[in-house]
C-alpha cells in the first residue's frame, strides 16, 4: 500500500471526511491517520468544524411571501404547455400508453414488499466512506476504546497474516430486521494490501441462523455470500457474529479468517 505525507494528508482531508475517496485511497488516509497523532489532531479539529459548520448551512432560507408568489405563478404559467402536450400524446397513442404503464409495472412491483438482508445491511456499511473513530493499527487499544460503549465485550478479530493492517474503527447499528430495530455494534477497518476489509461485530442472535452453515472453516460454521462483487462472511463466537466483508476473492479471504480462528 502506498504511503502519504503529512502535506498530502492536509491538502485532502476535507474529501476524505466526506467520503469522497475510493477504497485504495481511503486506506492510504486511514493508514496515515493510525500512525501520525500530528494529523489526527488536525483531523480531529477540521471534523469538529464540519460538524459545526454543515447544520447551519442547511438550514432553510425562507422567500418571502411576495417572492414566492410570483414564483409560483410563473411556474404555473410555464407547465401548461407542458400538460397541453402531455395531453395530445396521450390521446394520439393509446397503445404507447399501454405499453408504457406496463413498463412502469415491471418496474416498480419487483420493489414492492422488498425486505433487505442483514447481508445486505453489513454490504451498505462496508461500503460506506466513512472515517474510523479511532484510528490505531494496535487492537488492543481498539478493544479498550470499545469497552463500556458496547452492551457486550468485544475482541478484534487477531488476523496472523501479515498482509493485514488493522487501520481502526468506529461505532455503528445493526438492524434486526424482525423487529425493524436496531443494537449497537463494532465496525473495524482493515487493509490487505490495496483492498479494505470491514468486520462488523454485533449480538447475533435471533438475527442470523447458523443450524445450516454453508460451510466450516477449522470448525467454525460459516455462512458466506456473494454479492455486488463482494464477499460477506459470517462466523460466531459466542453470542457475537463477526461478518467480514471485503471484494478479495472468496478463497483468499476465506483463508485470513481461518488465521484468526
Amino acid at each position: 500500500m502506498s504511503v502519504i505525507e503529512c502535506g498530502e494528508f492536509r491538502k485532502f482531508i476535507d474529501p476524505y471526511i466526506d467520503g469522497e475517496f475510493d477504497d485504495a485511497e481511503r486506506a492510504m488516509f486511514d493508514a496515515h491517520l493510525a500512525i501520525c497523532p500530528e494529523c489526527r489532531r488536525y483531523f480531529d479539529q477540521r471534523a469538529w468544524l464540519q460538524n459545526a459548520v454543515k447544520p447551519v448551512l442547511k438550514r432553510p432560507c425562507r422567500m418571502p411571501q411576495e417572492a414566492r408568489s410570483r414564483l409560483e405563478k410563473k411556474l404555473r404559467a410555464a407547465r401548461r404547455p407542458i400538460r397541453a402536450r402531455r395531453a395530445v400524446r396521450r390521446f394520439a397513442s393509446p397503445a404507447s400508453a399501454v405499453v408504457a404503464a406496463g413498463a412502469i409495472f415491471l418496474l416498480v412491483t419487483p420493489l414492492t414488499g422488498f425486505k433487505p438482508s442483514v447481508v445486505d445491511e453489513v454490504l451498505d456499511q462496508h461500503c460506506q466512506q466513512m472515517p474510523v473513530e479511532v484510528p490505531t493499527p494496535a487492537a488492543q487499544e481498539l478493544d479498550r476504546w470499545f469497552a463500556g460503549k458496547l452492551p457486550f465485550e468485544m475482541q478484534a478479530p487477531d488476523f496472523r497474516d501479515g498482509r493485514v493492517s488493522l487501520l481502526g474503527g468506529r461505532l455503528s447499528r445493526i438492524r434486526h430486521l424482525a423487529s425493524n430495530a436496531s443494537a449497537p455494534a463494532a465496525h473495524l477497518i482493515y487493509s490487505v494490501g490495496s483492498h479494505k476489509m470491514s468486520v462488523l461485530v454485533f449480538d447475533g442472535r435471533g438475527v442470523v441462523p447458523f443450524e445450516e452453515p454453508d460451510m466450516h472453516v477449522r470448525g467454525a460454521p460459516m455462512r458466506v455470500h456473494e454479492a455486488r462483487g463482494h464477499q460477506v462472511a459470517l462466523y460466531r463466537r459466542g453470542n457475537l457474529t463477526y461478518a467480514v466483508t471485503s471484494n478479495l476473492p472468496r478463497g483468499q479471504m476465506l483463508e485470513l479468517i481461518g488465521s484468526t480462528l
